[in-house]
């Protein structure tokens, strides 16, 4: 009966005994048992007294152990959504497990869970202030940050949506830190551009992660190993970032910054300064008998996200140094055969084209493809590109077609920072096939007028 097991509770607080306490939870409310209480009432009683009574003035009665934790965790979970007791004792009793899985047991993903449940307000739901869930924008920033840390910490790699959701809210709990109290909580807001940049580059976006990585490097009261760590971990994600002006710009800015000698002393990033100054200069990475020693180190160095392969069958780190190499080829050449370049990338044809085509589609690349002659034509502007391929695919004056592209196979066309012109390409070889079709059908008409005049 509820009568029973409550005092079970009560006589397992007062002689401090954990198995006493979970086997009179677990009784009353686990569904495997056979004298769970059959009314949800009495269950929703017997859950909020055995949460209320083990909480006091902040402290336990009960220590949280390995017989106690599992009656702690069925009691919360039996408690229904919404359910408010004095002085927030579920929230207490959540922050007591948390540091037990995390200090003790090492259960990192375990304690993610358990505060990621924690009941938190902020003022603007209770204007009357009433409310004992009632947490500061600081200290809600500060528990989404901890459940973050912990599933970063233990499997990112299956658990990043969570991370992704708890670091989520965290920034709108930031957000409301008022201006004025910032500087307070400097190190909250630090340990949250961190975890964006964390996030950022699990989620392979490079790009942003770099910048991120870089901001935190020059942030300032940031250690020196810790702006060494940053800055080393921003040049790994430049490179890793998909080619275009902002990953120059970010190369550029990088390889600019004199400490970036200092990361030498990191065994990770040992031979990323070489590496970052001859992509920052534009030169071409060359694969003689496999990679450069630098690439190949810098290979080395990745974490296994970084390194996995994409949709075209190439890994990151291999894409990135074939859209490097392209546009470094851009610098040296006005065209050139695809079979060519590829032999001068190191990769198949097929490959390098579909990557070409990728980045041209992008607008990272301005250039275009002749893939009957099998030539590859790099432009500087636009007009440059419009005006050529125009020309030779519309003709003369005479009907006659101009250039080497004239009349031959699809050509892909894009200025970088402008985006992709290709839809006029498409949009002209649709008109070419409805007015050959109009014609077509013009000429059938006549010969059946003439035929049945």
């Amino acid at each position: 009966s509820l009568s029973s097991l409550i005092a079970a509770i009560d006589a397992s607080l007062a002689s401090n005994d954990g198995h006493s306490y979970t086997n009179a939870i677990k009784r009353g409310l686990s569904t495997s048992s056979p004298d769970r209480l059959p009314s949800a009432a009495d269950r929703r009683s017997l859950a909020i007294h055995a949460v209320t009574r083990v909480s006091f003035e902040n402290a336990l009665l009960l220590p949280v152990s390995s017989a106690s934790v599992s009656g702690m965790e069925t009691a919360l979970c039996s408690l229904p959504p919404g359910t408010t007791l004095d002085g927030a004792a579920d929230s207490l009793l959540r922050e007591f497990i948390f540091m037990h899985l995390v200090d003790t047991v090492g259960d990192y993903v375990s304690a993610a869970k358990i505060l990621a449940s924690k009941r938190m307000e902020s003022s603007d739901d209770d204007t009357s202030n009433s409310s004992p869930y009632i947490v500061s924008p600081a200290d809600r920033a500060d528990a989404h940050l901890r459940v973050a840390e912990c599933y970063l910490f233990a499997d990112p790699s299956s658990h990043l949506p969570e991370a992704d959701a708890a670091v989520s809210k965290a920034g709108q709990a930031v957000d409301a830190i008022p201006l004025e109290d910032r500087g307070e909580h400097a190190p909250i807001i630090m340990r949250y551009k961190s975890a964006v940049a964390r996030v950022l580059d699990l989620n392979r976006r490079f790009g942003s992660a770099s910048a991120q990585y870089y901001e935190l490097s020059k942030a300032e009261g940031m250690s020196s190993e810790d702006a060494q760590r940053f800055l080393g971990l921003a040049a790994t994600c430049s490179v890793l970032a998909k080619d275009g002006p902002g990953k120059r710009r970010l190369l550029s800015m990088i390889t600019k910054d004199k400490r970036l000698v200092e990361i030498e002393k990191i065994e990770e990033f040992m031979n990323h300064p070489a590496l970052l100054r001859t992509m920052s200069t534009g030169h071409i990475v060359r694969r003689v008998g496999g990679a450069s020693r630098e690439w190949e180190e810098f290979v080395s160095s990745l974490k296994d996200h970084q390194k996995i392969v994409t949709g075209d069958g190439m890994t990151i780190p291999e894409k990135a140094l074939l859209e490097h190499n392209v546009m470094a080829a851009g610098k040296i050449y006005e065209s050139v055969y695809l079979q060519k370049l590829a032999g001068l990338l190191g990769v198949d044809r097929a490959l390098a084209e579909r990557a070409i085509a990728a980045m041209i589609c992008d607008g990272r690349l301005a250039a275009s493809i002749d893939q009957v002659d099998g030539v590859l034509t790099f432009y500087d502007e636009l007009s440059e590109i419009s005006g050529s391929f125009l020309e030779s695919r519309m003709g003369n004056k005479d009907g006659e077609g101009k250039g080497a592209t004239a009349g031959r196979g699809a050509v892909a066309i894009a200025k970088p920072g402008m985006g992709s012109i290709i839809g006029v390409v498409e949009l002209l070889r649709w008109d070419d096939a409805i007015t050959t079709t109009c014609i077509q059908l013009n000429k059938i008409t006549e010969v059946i007028e003439s035929n049945h005049g």
